[in-house]
């Protein structure tokens, strides 16, 4: 296999989660609550199908749902014949909705287009149309959602993102099998079965990641054989790939910010070996692969991220008895430590808020914790019983998704920064860990 192709396609892996607490048995769980007023939002269906008025319905849903906007929206979807005149929208101004959004579906062009309007003065502020060929209702609503969310938040959108973990189940002869799932970040309780996408199964895998080609979705994951940790890609259509077959384990890869470097960790497999960092990049002049190795330590090193400027943030325990979080600066090649003491793993980077979301031990459970890069401040995020690790960011910012462990089972977990809000995307009784929250493909997820 070419070496550009194998470096780019190198998933990335963390540790297993630890197991403490129960959380109440339900799947969504308010751990806050925020007595704030919501903002009115009317949609309004033009001349409606069943199919748009059932996307209207699924677009009021996710947009509810999500708290994102600090105040939340409160949303009435009414239909109509033709666009309402002047008078109407003065009358559903008076009613408490300052901004109207109207959608009309053209079933013979295939098209759905959305309109927004400022009720007051009956003007319009913004519009789009787009294709929607023959995707389902779902997949409608959620690319509405992501267009509509920048302009009514001023914040990316996540909804058409997907999850995906890693779940453990015991068969009747008591061997253990690991599969990959593909869930919804919004699900309701009640449809959790029918979000959760099985889309690896009857293996032995872990970490699942993906990919970073916006036009072809991919799941990236590691498989455990009896002579080394392998590399597999699975499409979203089952289409199953072997990436890397190397001697030890090579892992934990994270993509530069323009996409020409690959950074990752990597071991030959003997007892002895330490885990270290390396940069791979192809050069186009010289038309061959570069290769840089970025620790020279006797520690352990995973986890790296890139940040914008091309920086490095990752976990090591080099000279140290526990691990701790550690940033690369690339102009200098020095290494800095971002955490001092305490247990500190899992390090995940955002480049929409410059924040490293990691989990640190806070007096026997992780906790998690945010360390802002440009203020060089750290914030705990959590403080509830129960280890949460293996986090992640969503690709707007606004949320992160981590294992919750407990003495009983694992869970993926959704925490709302601003809200401090709290959903589980698995069940009590499933036992369920790494999950990795996707990119926002152009692409729409079918799944």
């Amino acid at each position: 296999m070419n070496i550009a192709l194998l470096f780019t396609l190198i998933a990335s892996t963390i540790c297993a989660a630890h197991i403490n607490q129960e959380p109440q048995n339900k799947v969504n769980i308010s751990i806050t609550t925020q007595a704030v007023e919501k903002m009115k939002l009317l949609v309004g269906v033009i001349e409606p199908d069943v199919q748009l008025m059932q996307t209207a319905t699924l677009l009021k849903q996710m947009l509810e749902r999500s708290k994102a906007s600090l105040s939340g929206f409160a949303i009435k979807v009414i239909s109509f014949e033709k666009q309402p005149a002047k008078k109407m929208m003065q009358q559903l101004f008076n009613e408490g909705y300052a901004l109207c959004l109207f959608l009309s579906h053209n079933q013979r062009a295939g098209m759905v287009e959305w309109r927004v309007y400022d009720s007051h003065t009956a003007t319009m502020i913004k519009g789009k149309r787009f294709i929607i060929k023959e995707y389902p209702n779902q997949i409608v609503a959620e690319h509405l959602a992501d267009q509509l969310w920048p302009f009514l938040t001023g914040q990316p959108g996540f909804f058409s993102t997907r999850i995906a973990y890693c779940k453990e189940r015991r068969t009747k002869n008591k061997k253990v099998q690991k599969s990959i799932y593909i869930t919804a970040p919004y699900i309701d309780t009640e449809r959790v079965v029918e979000q959760s996408f099985p889309l690896v199964e009857h293996g032995n895998v872990f970490a699942p990641r993906w990919n970073s080609d916006s036009n072809q979705p991919m799941i990236l994951y590691s498989e455990i054989t009896n002579c080394n940790v392998r590399l597999m890609g699975m499409s979203l259509e089952k289409k199953r790939k072997l990436i890397a077959n190397l001697d030890g384990f090579t892992m934990g890869a994270s993509f530069s910010p323009d996409g020409k470097k690959v950074a990752y960790c990597a071991c030959d497999g003997t007892i002895r070996s330490k885990s270290q960092i390396y940069v791979y990049e192809f050069d186009e002049v010289q038309q061959r692969p570069i290769l840089r190795q970025i620790t020279h330590n006797n520690g352990h090193n995973v986890s790296p991220n890139w940040c914008n400027n091309n920086d490095l943030v990752f976990c090591s325990d080099a000279d140290s008895k526990q691990p701790y979080i550690c940033y690369y600066h690339a102009d200098t090649k020095e290494l800095e430590k971002i955490t001092a003491d305490g247990y500190c793993a899992s390090p995940s980077y955002c480049a929409v808020n410059q924040k490293i979301v990691y989990s640190r031990a806070c007096s026997g459970v992780m906790q998690l914790f945010a360390y802002d890069l440009k203020t060089k401040q750290h914030a705990q995020i959590t403080f509830d019983a129960g280890n949460k690790e293996e986090s992640c960011w969503s690709p707007c910012g606004n949320y992160v998704a981590f294992a919750y462990s407990n003495g009983n089972s694992n869970r993926i977990a959704v925490h709302h920064l601003v809200t401090n809000e709290r959903i589980y995307l698995t069940d009590t009784h499933e036992n369920c860990c790494y999950p990795a929250w996707s990119p926002l493909y152009e692409k729409p997820i079918m799944v």
